[in-house]
Parts: C-alpha cells; structure tokens; sequence
C-alpha cells in the first residue's frame, strides 16, 4: 500500500546537537544538500545518437537555511577557518500510517554565505545563510541511513541505505 510521508517540522542546531541553541523559533526555511551525479556528454563519430554518462562523482553539495531576523549566535560561523556541523532534526509524518519518524541530517562545511533581506517595517528581516566546503553528509530516517558522503574517504565514503555503492571500486583503489 502506498503512503505520504509529509515533514512538518524542524530544528536547527549550528555547531552542536544542545537543546538550549535549537533555532527552531527563528528557521524559517532549510534545504538540504543536492545529490547530482556529475556527467560527460559523448557523441560518438558514428552514434546516432548523443549520450550523457555518469563519471560516479557527484556535485559539491551545497546547503542553506533561512532564519527569521539577525541571528547574533549564527552569524559569527561566517567564514570561521574551522569546519561547524549543522545539525537538522525533523519530523516525518506517514500520512497514512499516522506514525511520526524522526529525520536526521548532519552537514559539516563552512559558511561560505551570510546575507541579510532588506528591512521594510510590515516583513521585518530574514537572513540567508549558505554552506560549502562540505566535506560530510549523512541523512537518517527513522533511524536508518538513506545518504552518507565523506570526501575524505573517497569512492568508499559514499554509501546509500548504509551501502558502499563503490566498494569494489574502492578496493581497486586500495581504499578498502
């Protein structure tokens, strides 16, 4: 049977996972990372046609929020030197089941992008914030791992529902 699985709330954390620094009050908006598979286009002299094939690397990934207002404690992670973890809790609704599932998202890059909205007095402030250099990911739901990369460990660091999906890969290279 079929269902809707629906997030209906978050939480955000910079730098750490405590209760106390949620900025659950002020997030307005969050999007995840963006898994894209880095591709060449090939035309061959006596194709018929084109063809665009996967290199098995994907994109830099790329992760921003949007807070309400000027966020004093956020704002200094600016250009820090030092790699933070941004942490997103969610809840996942099941529509159907009526069941909530926690979702889980661990980001750990710098922040690249801090950009405060033009004031008007009805729409107040909001605060863009964008991270790069993201050398990790990993995404739980219900506790079970659906994405992880780790660019220090390569084509081994790159796992879809806890799988390595290079691991032969990884170990022609030596790496596992």
């Amino acid at each position: 049977m079929s269902t809707l699985f629906i997030m209906d709330a978050a939480n955000l954390f910079v730098g750490d996972d405590d209760p106390t620094k949620g900025e659950y009050l002020a997030l307005k908006s969050v999007k995840l990372p963006d898994l894209k598979e880095i591709t060449k286009e090939h035309q061959g002299g006596g194709a018929g046609m084109g063809l665009s094939f996967g290199l098995r690397i994907i994109e830099k990934p790329e992760f921003s929020f949007k807070l309400e207002g000027i966020n004093l404690r956020t704002m200094t992670k600016f250009m820090p030197g030092v790699p933070t973890n941004y942490t997103v809790r969610g809840n996942v609704r099941d529509l159907k089941n009526l069941t909530n599932i926690p979702a889980l998202a661990v980001v750990r890059g710098k922040m690249q992008s801090m950009s405060m909205s033009e004031f008007s007095r009805d729409a107040g402030i909001e605060s863009d914030y964008m991270i790069g250099e993201i050398t990790s990911y990993i995404l739980t739901i219900g506790g079970v791992e659906k994405y992880a990369l780790d660019y220090f460990s390569g084509v081994a660091g790159i796992r879809v529902d806890g799988q390595p999906i290079f691991s032969q890969v990884a170990t022609n290279l030596g790496l596992i």
